[in-house]
């Protein structure tokens, strides 16, 4: 009886954003990891901003770097932090399909 006052398109985004959510978490588990083995230090930078969810300085490390699954985590995790759902996911993606 409840949820037939729930319009299907909350229940499909509520879905989607939970979706969205777990991945990125992964992503921010795995920049974490990733952060105490690092040796290169730009790399434990940018990890270390986006552990403290420090979006611009991530970003500008970011944009030095060869893009890999890494950065591609860290800056979502980073997203994450600040709540920008949409960017935390588009990277999120962006990690998950790179090769390296």
């Amino acid at each position: 009886f409840f949820f037939s006052f729930i319009p299907m398109s909350l229940l499909r985004s509520s879905f989607v954003l939970r979706s969205a959510l777990q991945r990125a978490y992964v992503a921010r588990s795995y920049a974490t990891a990733k952060a105490s083995e690092s040796q290169d230090s730009d790399l434990q930078k940018l990890l270390n901003a986006s552990r403290a969810g420090n979006l611009e300085v991530v970003e500008s490390l970011a944009k030095g770097m060869k893009p890999n699954r890494q950065i591609y985590a860290a800056v979502a995790a980073a997203h994450l932090a600040n709540f920008d759902w949409e960017k935390a996911e588009e990277y999120t993606k962006m990690a998950e399909n790179s090769k390296e």
